[in-house]
């Protein structure tokens, strides 16, 4: 069963999202559960990664529309 009845609803493109952050939750949960420490390079790929998400999921371009479309 897995994902596929989510498919549908989701989309198959922002179902694809939740993979990119599975790098991101690896690296927190090493700092937090063992004690990794943390280096510059860790948060600039986390930006990373977090910029190409909004970049793909394409909600942040429509925010500043919202306000627009009803006036």
């Amino acid at each position: 069963m897995g994902l596929a009845p989510i498919i549908p609803a989701a989309g198959a493109t922002k179902l694809m999202l939740v993979t990119f952050l599975i790098p991101v939750s690896a690296i927190l949960l090493g700092a937090l559960v063992l004690g990794e420490s943390l280096q510059p390079k860790h948060f600039i790929g986390m930006a990373l990664i977090a910029a190409g998400l909004a970049a793909i999921d394409g909600r942040l371009l429509t925010l500043p529309l919202r306000g627009r479309v009803g006036t």
